[in-house]
């Protein structure tokens, strides 16, 4: 155990998904204690799949941590710390001067918004990668908002913002937004380290239209409100956090020198840490001074200088093990797979415990969560660990 002036502390991480919220609470040694995930109910508008309430988001968010505090409370134990993560990477709404939502988010996507990403593609798409590091595709955050405001052109005026800040929101009281998670989200300008005009312009946006953008690991104290609804004390940190896919590799091994990992999210993309971004991949802002380089293979991040020499796979594969095999076959290097069940719900209270110094480095995380199994390419066989 590294140092704390609380050694019966927990830190506590929320996962806001794409149709669901996931709580875990983890010892200062990094050990998961207790996890729940409820769900949320959607709706289908104008052929946009997973149309989903912010403020029922936020009142499942505050009924999951409450029931972990209380966990915590029986076990005897003071929670230290507070982080978000979002494996629901590219959810955005607007909101009004009160920070109140106007918009629903859209967990999915369809073909209304697709055609909005073939527009903005068309129009702008050169200059929207050059900026941001991400070509616009069906999915992406600025075709939701030209979506948005197709239906309701007031909406250009509206302030916007990720729904993990949304949320996050709710227990901090201001609305902030984390480099990592406009970076996920294709809005991020990589040299400017600002929100991209590249990519607002063609939507009619401008910068501060969106919050202002800090550091993963910025901290702040809990509100009263929201310790009472949390059943949290008035001491707990909340830490901003990021997007899903900077904060699971703290569980997935990638700071240790040539891993990967499969996408969180994304089955068919291959994940690895930089010191900064490539230009033959897409990268994203992490943690920690980190960046996330991003490839459909082995060779794609090997182009852009990264080493690979093992991949770590979701703990959600064990089922189908036999992609797993495959992996470890076409890529031709092990293939692990992961121990942690909700790995940017404890990623995020990983990253709690690194904000508030229980934990010294990133770098610590390296060899904390083991894998359960390793899958080798020449046979295709397995090895329990």
């Amino acid at each position: 155990m590294w140092w704390n002036d609380r050694p019966d502390s927990a830190a506590i991480g929320v996962d806001i998904g794409s149709d669901h919220i996931a709580v875990v609470s983890v010892t200062e040694d990094c050990e998961v204690l207790d996890t729940t995930c409820l769900r949320y109910s959607f709706d289908a508008t104008g052929g946009v799949a997973g149309l989903v309430d912010p403020d029922s988001v936020v009142d499942t968010a505050f009924t999951a941590v409450r029931q972990i505090a209380l966990a915590c409370a029986a076990r005897g134990r003071h929670v230290s710390c507070l982080a978000f993560g979002a494996s629901n990477e590219d959810a955005i709404i607007a909101v009004d001067e009160a920070t109140m939502a106007m918009t629903p988010s859209i967990s999915g996507a369809g073909m209304s918004v697709e055609s909005w990403a073939w527009l903005i593609d068309a129009v702008a798409g050169g200059e929207i990668t050059r900026s941001t590091g991400f070509p616009v595709h069906g999915g992406s955050t600025a075709a939701r908002i030209a979506w948005f405001i197709s239906h309701d052109n007031a909406l250009r005026h509206a302030s916007w913002c990720g729904l993990k800040d949304f949320v996050a929101s709710r227990f901090y009281g201001r609305l902030v937004a984390d480099l990592s998670g406009a970076s996920a989200m294709g809005l991020l300008d990589r040299k400017s380290m600002g929100w991209s005009t590249a990519a607002l312009s063609p939507l009619g946006l401008r910068p501060d239209q969106l919050p202002p953008l800090m550091r993963s690991e910025q901290s702040f104290p809990i509100t009263e409100e929201a310790a009472e609804l949390a059943g949290l004390d008035r001491s707990t940190a909340v830490v901003v956090g990021g997007s899903g896919a900077c904060v699971a590799p703290l569980t997935m091994g990638l700071h240790r020198p040539d891993a990967a990992m499969v996408h969180p999210s994304l089955l068919g993309v291959l994940c690895a840490l930089g010191d900064g971004p490539a230009e033959s991949v897409p990268s994203t802002v992490g943690v920690g001074g980190c960046w996330l380089l991003a490839g459909r293979d082995v060779a794609d991040l090997r182009a852009a200088g990264i080493g690979v020499g093992v991949i770590r796979v979701a703990a959600g594969m064990r089922d189908s093990q036999e992609v797993a095999m495959d992996i470890a076959d076409s890529q031709g290097v092990p293939v692990e797979m992961s121990a942690v069940d909700e790995p940017v719900a404890v990623g995020a209270a990983v990253l709690g415990w690194y904000t508030v110094g229980v934990l010294p480095s990133l770098d610590a995380t390296a060899l904390m969560f083991p894998p359960d199994q390793v899958f080798y390419p020449r046979t295709g066989a397995c090895q329990d660990s």
